[in-house]
């Protein structure tokens, strides 16, 4: 039989789908049904399906599923609305206070008083005393001995001092001034000064003849500090025997320095030319001109650099040609300056 249609005899032999339990189907010719009952063999009760029978009792429940996959992340929500605006944070420290404006000018004195106060009433006299008693009259013959004096009356008592007239009326005290408005603030002056620390001015002249032995400037020396640094500025007069004689100044140290050096500039023979020499080391001479004018301004520019220990510095002069003499004029300036 046709088990997809139903349509079947009741002879047939079920084909096509496979036949489950609980199927019926209905004979074409009789309109008979029939419900399977049994797979193998199949079995065919006649009679169709009856009533719904009761409902049978809640199985057990079966064992929990396992975990589903985890779901895709949801998109982002919206961004909440914004919250309340805290509290208004605690005041900041007070601000540092300005400085005092200047005084107000002083205010008009106010007007004294032109009507003086009454003058109190004269005190009465006081009561005059009683005469003292007369002496007894004496015999006639010799003077008789003086009385004595009578007794002092008591002094007349003070008259009552006469009340002290009322004060006369304080002036007025003049109004204040009205401050006046601070001026702005100047602007800032320029620097001071170079504080030069030494400064010595030669009393008397300094003459040098010979290359080999320089003559020293008394006075012109210092004391230098361990590891400090001066500047050092020398401007004078000084004179030469002859235009063919030069000259040149250099500093001699008492100890080891880092550094030290002194630059002579000098007018020459040539109307508007200056030149010079230079001295690079402890008490030494180089680069001296051969030509010089025999009366002129001479300067100088040094420097020294101390090292682990300090010491003093002496200017030195030296002429270019032994036997011919140049001069450094009294009224010479030397100055030294230390820089830290």
């Amino acid at each position: 039989m046709n088990i997809g249609s139903h349509h079947v005899i009741a002879t047939a032999t079920p084909t096509g789908a496979p036949v489950a339990l609980g199927w019926t189907w209905s004979e074409t010719a009789t309109g008979t049904l029939y419900l399977c009952t049994s797979i193998s063999p199949y079995t065919w009760v006649v009679g169709g399906i009856g009533p719904t029978g009761p409902t049978g009792p809640t199985g057990p429940t079966g064992p929990t599923g396992a975990t589903g996959a985890g779901g895709v992340t949801g998109p982002t929500g919206l961004t909440g609305p914004t919250g309340p605006t805290g509290p208004t944070g605690a005041s900041g420290a007070a601000g540092v206070t300005g400085p005092t404006g200047p005084t107000g000018p002083t205010g008009p004195t106010g007007a004294d008083s032109t009507v003086p106060g009454p003058t109190g009433p004269t005190g009465a006299t006081g009561t005059a005393g009683a005469a003292g008693a007369a002496g007894a009259l004496g015999l006639t013959g010799r003077d008789g001995d003086d009385g004595e004096n009578g007794v002092r009356g008591p002094a007349g008592v003070d008259g009552v001092a006469g009340a002290t007239g009322p004060t006369g009326p304080t002036g007025a005290t003049g109004a204040t001034g009205a401050t006046g408005v601070t001026g702005p603030t100047g602007p800032t002056g320029p620097t001071g000064p170079f504080n030069w620390t030494l400064a010595y001015v030669t009393t008397g002249a300094f003459a040098n003849s010979s290359t080999g032995t320089p003559t020293i400037v008394s006075g012109a020396v210092f004391t230098f500090v361990a590891s400090k640094n001066y500047a050092i500025d020398l401007i004078g007069l000084i004179t030469t025997a002859a235009t063919t004689t030069a000259f040149a100044f250099s500093l001699d140290v008492s100890t080891g320095v880092s550094g030290v050096g002194f630059l002579t500039l000098q007018p020459t023979t040539v109307s508007g030319a200056v030149q010079g020499s230079y001295s690079v080391a402890d008490a030494t001479f180089s680069g001296i001109p051969t030509t010089s004018v025999t009366s002129g301004i001479v300067a100088g520019h040094g420097f020294l650099r101390a090292g682990a220990t300090g010491g003093t510095c002496q200017l030195l002069l030296r002429t270019e040609i032994t036997g011919s003499a140049v001069t450094l004029s009294t009224g010479a300036c030397y100055r030294v300056h230390q820089l830290n």
